[in-house]
């Protein structure tokens, strides 16, 4: 009973996981759907997944699918092809043999489309003015930026925030550190370090902060059910770890032990839970963006990188501990997304601001055959990314 309760609790978990990124999938091209409606684009197609088709219906012009493999999606729009427009004849877009029977697939596909839809070149994508192609390819990372400042904004607003007592009692012990090797406990209140008198957590962290790394001698009160008792431990403190400097933003390596001081859970009103909510959205961004610095700076560990089965799985635990964490982590995976899809990488939603960046600057459309081997280039990128941090996924589960 207790293999299949844990196989169910794994499995569930997993569900789950895969129910947040298809919503984050769906909030995304939501976002390029409605805006290509807006500018009168015509949208052959609105998919969550890629692959085989599981489930789909059509209305009007438009097919709505459900695809077998859940980790991305699309919004095929009519004429949104310079390699393939509609209407042409596969043999006169290139001279590469290899790629005939995928360009005759799509080509075939097209041909059964309404021919007065087809014909209707003001429906066609790439006919539609530079700015309207531009908004429509920036509305999906937009939705995503403004699907994470919904979420961030309700979590705040119906379940409240945190906000730090300045008494020297730990509330958190972060597993594996020195305190957890010291015999610290949550509760415990700090009287003196190494003979020093504490009376704020200020004090205290300055203290551990600004240590040589010695050992250090902590006084404290912990409660027992007989009642309050005084003990003493010794904690050795390490060295800050580079990731969490570079993310505090501290200017200099210091001492940690592993406590968090603790949290008092305060409600705010909307207006309030507004204002947060937008300093979160951007904090999280450029929190983001300086991440990929650090990695090509070699300063973060590659190690960082997660794939789809850690996003999986810190889907599922973020789940198990209630709906407010999910909500949070379902706030950093929106973020996320939409600042990967902002660089200015072939393929990606930011590729195309570039290409139209160029082409507003030239007054005229990138060549086919730049944008070609840019994108060849990006994907290859990309497909490198993917199977690297796969690999991290594996090497974890291992």
């Amino acid at each position: 009973m207790e293999f299949l309760s844990f196989i169910w609790s794994t499995c569930s978990g997993y569900i789950i996981g895969l129910i947040v990124l298809s919503i984050l999938v769906f909030v995304h091209e939501l976002g390029h759907f409605l805006v290509a409606k807006y500018f009168n684009v015509g949208v052959l197609e609105f998919a969550i997944g890629f692959g085989k088709k599981l489930w789909s219906f059509k209305r009007n012009e438009t097919t709505y699918s459900l695809r077998a493999i859940p980790l991305g999606g699309y919004v095929r729009m009519l004429g949104d092809d310079p390699f393939n427009p509609p209407g042409q004849n596969t043999r006169d877009q290139s001279s590469d043999e290899s790629k005939l029977p995928e360009l005759q697939a799509v080509s075939d596909e097209l041909s059964k489309l309404d021919p007065a839809l087809v014909a209707d070149r003001s429906r066609w994508f790439l006919e539609k003015p530079l700015y309207q192609r531009a908004l429509v390819v920036f509305a999906g990372p937009f939705f995503n930026f403004a699907f994470a400042f919904l979420l961030a904004t309700g979590s705040q607003y119906f379940y409240g925030v945190d906000v730090p007592v300045n008494e020297p009692i730990i509330g958190q012990i972060s597993v594996g550190m020195p305190a957890e090797k010291g015999g610290l406990l949550p509760g415990d209140r700090v009287l003196r370090i190494n003979g020093e008198k504490i009376a704020t957590w200020s004090a205290l962290t300055k203290v551990i902060r600004s240590s040589d790394g010695s050992p250090l001698r902590f006084d404290v009160v912990r409660k027992y059910p007989e009642g309050p008792k005084a003990i003493v431990l010794n904690v050795k403190p390490q060295l800050e770890s580079q990731e969490i400097a570079l993310v505090t933003g501290a200017k200099s390596r210091s001492y940690v032990v592993g406590i968090a001081g603790q949290l008092v859970r305060v409600s705010i009103p909307i207006q309030d839970a507004v204002i947060e909510g937008v300093l979160d959205v951007y904090g999280l961004s450029i929190t983001t963006l300086k991440s990929f610095g650090w990695l090509i700076q070699g300063a973060l560990s590659p190690k960082n990188i997660g794939g789809p089965i850690t996003i999986l799985k810190e889907s599922a635990s973020s789940a198990k501990k209630g709906f407010e964490q999910l909500l949070w982590f379902m706030f950093f995976l929106s973020v996320s997304l939409a600042v990967l899809n902002l660089l200015p990488i072939p393929v990606l939603d930011g590729g195309h601001l570039f290409f139209y960046a160029i082409e507003a600057i030239k007054r005229g459309p990138v060549s086919l055959k730049f944008q070609q081997m840019a994108n060849q280039c990006g994907m290859f990128l990309l497909l490198a990314l993917m199977l690297f941090a796969i690999g991290n996924d594996v090497f974890n589960l291992l």
